[in-house]
C-alpha cells in the first residue's frame, strides 16, 4: 500500500472549516492464518469502504505454514466516540 501525503492548501479554506477537533481511534487486530491468506486478507481490507491508515504489521512464523498476525490501524474522526459508539 503506497500512502501519498499532501499539504492542504489552507488559504482557500474559510474558518469554519479548519476550526475543529479530530480523533484518532486506533485498532490493533491479531490473527493467526498462512502467508496467502494474510495476503487475501489484507488485501481485503485496502478493498473496503471507509478510510483508515496502517500504523504497523508484523508477521511472526509460528509453525509452517501458521504465522501470528498483529496489525495496528488508526482512523480520524471529528466524533469523540469510538467507531460506532
Amino acid at each position: 500500500m503506497i500512502a501519498q501525503q499532501r499539504d492542504p492548501n489552507f488559504e482557500q479554506l474559510s474558518t469554519a472549516e479548519i476550526v475543529g477537533q479530530v480523533y484518532e481511534h486506533g485498532l490493533l487486530i491479531e490473527f493467526e492464518g498462512d502467508f496467502f491468506t494474510t495476503l487475501q486478507y489484507l488485501r481485503f481490507l485496502e478493498e473496503i469502504g471507509g478510510s483508515f491508515f496502517w500504523d504497523r504489521i508484523s508477521f511472526r512464523q509460528t509453525e509452517w505454514p501458521t504465522a501470528r498476525v498483529s496489525l495496528e490501524i488508526h482512523t480520524l474522526s471529528m466524533d469523540r466516540g469510538f467507531i460506532g459508539a
